[in-house]
């Protein structure tokens, strides 16, 4: 019986992390993984790739802004970011601004 419930609860999951999927209106599904980074790419003093890609801005509430010249990647790493940050199951929602 706790199998059949615990199943139950992952397939309720992932269709409510689908849901947001959807929902969020990414035009293309961009994994983090997929991101190429490079030299132009400047954090600041206390953050680096990694951190970003632990999501770890969102758990303490700070704000994320991407700036840039044209080309540089500034939407497909915050499609990344967004599709990342519904990915990991604790109930975020995006919604992608073009």
């Amino acid at each position: 019986m706790e199998s059949i419930l615990a199943k139950e609860l992952e397939l309720r999951v992932e269709a409510k992390v689908e849901r947001l999927i959807k929902k969020a209106h990414f035009l293309q599904e961009k994994p983090l993984s997929s991101f190429q980074w490079h030299d132009q790419i400047h954090f600041p003093p206390r953050m680096d790739a990694k951190e970003l890609e632990r999501l770890h801005f969102i758990q303490v509430k700070e704000n994320l802004i991407l700036t840039g010249s044209p080309g540089t990647g500034k939407t497909h790493l915050a499609t990344a970011i967004g599709y990342e940050a519904l990915q990991d199951r604790s109930g975020n929602k995006v919604l992608q601004c073009i």
